[in-house]
């Protein structure tokens, strides 16, 4: 089925701060007078400025909905929308990401998690207030060998869509280097790797190893609803039943205010695998 430009029109436009403008007679989309997409219809396209790792991760998953563009937008990469084969959620996916590289970073702290559940809501159809509430029922169990791949897609798309607010592009390369499917694969056979599920979709990841929790993510669509604590507890449950009194864990730049309202504590920030992160720590009641 076809998207109707007017749908991604719609999506653009309910980003914070978007406006709509006109370049050569097609319909841009700005933040802060920044292009962050623009609309082709006669042509059934869109295009969406993304960074090199986005656009990789999308063309490789999607190929029939996304195309690079070379040399498009100069150094910024640009991305194809092919609206003729596009889902809503595929498109509010590259949207999102298009906004976040082009708005202030200032804008994004303060109004990015605004502009998720804005779009999310509307691929739900629902409206976006009641998607800041409403728990996700999941399942958690011990990932199986051949989720790898699916394990690393989860964590490719939450690090380029969410911890890409927090870290410079050197950096979230870095990181996306550190969770290819044959590292995820090989850290399997190291240490003890869970998956939340939602209707059977793989939508989280969460590990422990003999050191300390590892590799918590949740994906964009589902964050807000419950995922990461239940996930959280479920890892919790788990180290409680091998004795630990404690555990330790490095958060993202991102992920301190969560862990923080769960009860991990810690201030000291350290380089791991060129990332800044945050040491903490919680102390475990039986």
């Amino acid at each position: 089925m076809s998207m109707p430009p007017g749908r991604l029109r719609e999506f653009a436009l309910a980003l914070p701060e978007a406006l709509e403008s006109s370049h050569g007679g097609r319909p841009d989309f700005r933040v802060c007078n920044k292009v962050f997409a623009t609309l082709a219809p006669r042509q059934n396209v869109a295009m969406a400025k993304l960074t090199s790792e986005q656009q990789e991760m999308l063309c490789a998953a999607e190929p029939a909905m996304f195309a690079p563009v070379p040399g498009g937008w100069g150094l910024r990469g640009a991305t194809h929308l092919r609206l003729e084969v596009l889902d809503e959620r595929s498109l509010a996916g590259a949207l999102l990401m298009a906004w976040r590289n082009v708005a202030p970073k200032r804008l994004v702290r303060e109004r990015g998690e605004e502009a998720r559940l804005r779009i999310e809501a509307m691929v739900e159809g629902v409206p976006h207030r009641s998607t800041m509430t409403r728990p996700a029922r999941c399942r958690i169990r011990k990932a199986r060998p051949d989720e790898a791949c699916s394990i690393s897609r989860l964590i490719v798309r939450t690090v380029t869509e969410t911890n890409s607010r927090d870290y410079a592009p050197a950096a979230i390369e870095g990181l996306l280097a550190e969770v290819t499917a044959h590292k995820v694969a090989r850290r399997m056979e190291e240490r003890l790797v869970y998956v939340a599920l939602v209707s059977g979709k793989l939508i989280g990841t969460a590990s422990l190893s003999p050191e300390r929790v590892n590799s918590v993510f949740v994906d964009p669509s589902y964050q807000g609803r419950g995922i990461g604590t239940k996930l959280m507890a479920f890892i919790e449950k788990m180290a409680l039943r091998q004795r630990r009194s404690s555990l330790t864990l490095f958060s993202s730049l991102t992920a301190v205010s969560f862990y923080r309202a769960r009860g991990y504590e810690g201030h000291e920030r350290l380089f791991r695998h060129g990332i800044e992160t945050v040491l903490m720590t919680k102390p475990l009641i039986p």
